[in-house]
Parts: C-alpha cells; structure tokens; sequence
C-alpha cells in the first residue's frame, strides 16, 4: 500500500471525498492522482518521513487557486472547523503543514514565510515547509505535511482521519561498529538540539551529554513564566527518548578538565576520565550577581535552575508577614519582564 505525505492552507469552509482505496505502485500517472500528488509522494519517500496510507486518508478541497495570494500563508479550518491546517502558496506550488508551532504553540499563520521556511513569531522557531522539519530555533519536533493537488482551479489536501499535531524527526540507530564518540557539555537546550541533530543527520557512534543539574533538558526560560513548573514538567524530553535514541546522560556530573590535546575530559570528584573525538560545549551561562552590599541575604535569589525557583516558593511560604510580599525583579530584559 502507498503513503501520503504532506504540505501547507487558510480559513475557508471545506468539502472532502473520502479515498477510499490506495493506488497501485507504480501508477505516476493514475488519471485518479494528479502527477503533483505523486511528486509529493516521492518527495516524503525520499526524506524519510512518516506518513499516512492512502487508503485512510480523504481529499479535502479547501478553496480556489485564487483564493490564495502567492508567498502568503492561510490557517484553513476543515472538517465542519474543528481542525485546522497552514496552506503556503510559494512561486505557483503550495505546502500544507501543521498550523501551529511544535514549541509554543502559536499559529504559524501570524509568523513569517522566509522562503521555504515559516517562521514562528514568538521564539524564531522555523520549519520547512516541504518537509515540517525543524530547520532552528528551540523547536524538537516537526510538523506534520500533508499532500497537495490542484486540479480544474481547485486546491485539494489530503489528510489522514485524525490529524496529528507533529512528528519526531526520523533518528539514525547507533551502530557498535562506529567507534566514534562525540561528548555535549552542558544540559540545556542548545545540548538537547545538538544530541537530537546528530542522530537525525545519521551520527552511529556514541553520544555523551554531560551536565551537572540533576535534571535531563528542560524548557529553561519557561522558569521565569511559571515559578509554579517543576522539573518533571518542563522536560524537553522523556528519559525514554535518550534510552531509545542511545544517548547517554551522565547527570550531577561537573566537568573540571577539557584537553583538546589528548581529546579527554577529566571530572571533578575523581570519576574516570573519558575519550572523545568531537566534543561541544553548550554550557550557557550564569546569573548575574547584584554587585552591591549585602547581595547574600536570604531574600535575594538569581534564577537559572528548578531549585532556584523551588528556593524562591519556599520563601514565600515562609512569609511570617500578614500581608503579600513586596518583589522587586533586578533586569528588563526578556527574562526579567517574563
């Protein structure tokens, strides 16, 4: 049985004729299938993306070709408006996606189309719209596509039954052939990214994160938007991911040594040191402390971490005041505003 894949339309009520069998390999020029449809079915072939069967899916017809301007982008209700789509038109071609970015949410349709990519409004996340994947920013996942025909002035999608939100990217498998270790220095989210691009860029060897939190990756700035979130629900990802994926994470591990020389790096409390051909440190940075007197009084706090906003909640719940504290927040910056 064939696969669908995917691509990118608007706000318009739709009608849609249920597929109800799958093309026969080999038919590029089935009179039932446009050739674009088919030119989209070797394109998800060849990027390796996950798609739907045929057989399962139905041709939504979400509008005329004039409907939609060229290099424009259309959040397109379907289904009697329960679900939604993003269609880009782009020199002729359209690309049906996923509506709304895999990191915070936001319709893609108020961001940017640089291109082949859409580009989120809020945290500069982008995709490309041929493929949904990821191309920057702090997104993880991809958007789904799905396929797009035009035919007789009218723009059709085909879309599965239920509409998935996003993907994970296709990951290579780690081959014990492969010799080769690349070691992260740093848990954050710049580490999280470079542990999952290895993968999906067909990296076999072995891959080291090493952080001295306590914690795997987590969505650090959501720290400053709910001092309320812990840990475990700011997790970029699940302790399953890394052990499905071989990556390896070595927590509450502090790095005191990197010799670029012998390509080692050596650990404080005398752990055994460890190899490495390629090596990234991602370590970010720290806050700043108040450079002033009295700085180290217990009712300041910076704040980088979990427990630093977990010290923060404690002090409020050790208020011994009959009235809501006073919070003066030091920096209007993005995070301080936040």
């Amino acid at each position: 049985m064939l696969s669908a894949v995917r691509f990118a339309p608007r706000a318009l009520s739709v009608r849609s004729a249920c597929c109800s069998r799958a093309e026969p390999r080999g038919v590029p020029n089935s009179p039932s299938r446009p050739q674009s449809f088919w030119r989209g079915i070797a394109a998800a072939a060849a990027a390796g993306i996950a798609v739907s069967a045929v057989a399962t899916c139905e041709s939504v017809v979400v509008g005329n070709t004039d409907d939609f301007e060229d290099g424009e982008m259309y959040e397109v209700k379907v289904r009697g408006e329960q679900e939604k789509i993003l269609l880009t038109r782009l020199k002729g071609e359209f690309y049906a996606t996923s509506p709304n970015c895999s990191h915070a949410k936001r319709e893609l349709a108020t961001g940017v189309a640089n291109g082949f990519e859409v580009v989120c409004p809020w945290h500069d996340a982008a995709f490309d719209l041929r493929t949904g994947q990821p191309t920057r920013g702090p997104a993880l996942k991809a958007l789904e596509t799905y396929p797009v025909t035009v035919k007789d002035g009218k723009v059709s999608v085909a879309l599965p039954r239920t509409l998935e939100k996003f993907k994970d990217a296709p990951m290579a498998k780690r081959d014990p052939k492969n010799t080769q270790t690349f070691a992260i220095i740093g848990g954050g989210a710049a580490a999280m990214g470079a542990c999952e691009t290895l993968r999906q860029e067909g990296f076999t060897g072995r891959i080291v994160l090493i952080t001295n939190e306590p914690h795997l990756p987590y969505e650090r700035t959501v720290l400053t938007k709910n001092i309320l979130k812990t840990a475990d629900e700011l997790l970029m990802r699940p302790a399953e991911f890394y052990q499905k994926n071989d990556i390896e994470v070595m927590l509450n591990t502090t790095v005191s040594n990197l010799d670029s020389m012998t390509k080692e790096v050596t650990f404080a409390g005398g752990a055994k040191p460890m190899k490495f051909d390629k090596v990234l440190v991602a370590t970010g940075s720290s806050p700043k402390k108040l450079p002033v007197a009295g700085y180290k009084i217990g009712n300041i706090f910076t704040v980088r971490t979990p427990d630093d906003t977990q010290k923060i909640l404690a002090a409020r719940r050790g208020n011994k005041l009959n009235r809501a504290p006073h919070v003066v927040v030091a920096g209007g910056s993005f995070l301080g505003v936040g």
